[in-house]
């Protein structure tokens, strides 16, 4: 009886989406181009950016670290 999968999903972070934060979660807009992931330093949750002017809401928890982030800029 295998349990990889099982673990690998345990382990892996899904992309946040704005419905999964509180209302004290802060907003980010990527100013870049392309895409951005970036993985929030508190939670560890994965944060997909999907090309310039993107805005995703983040946990605040994470804000300090992805106001790290040169292309990111808090809104």
């Amino acid at each position: 009886m295998s349990c990889c999968g099982k673990m690998r999903q345990a382990v892996s972070s899904p992309p946040v989406n704005a419905g999964s934060i509180g209302r004290d979660g802060a907003t980010f807009e990527y100013v870049g181009r392309g895409a951005l992931s970036v993985v929030g330093g508190a939670t560890g949750r994965r944060y997909d950016f999907i090309g310039g002017g993107a805005q995703v809401r983040v946990d605040p928890r994470d804000r300090p670290s992805l106001m790290q982030v040169s292309r990111l800029r808090l809104r």
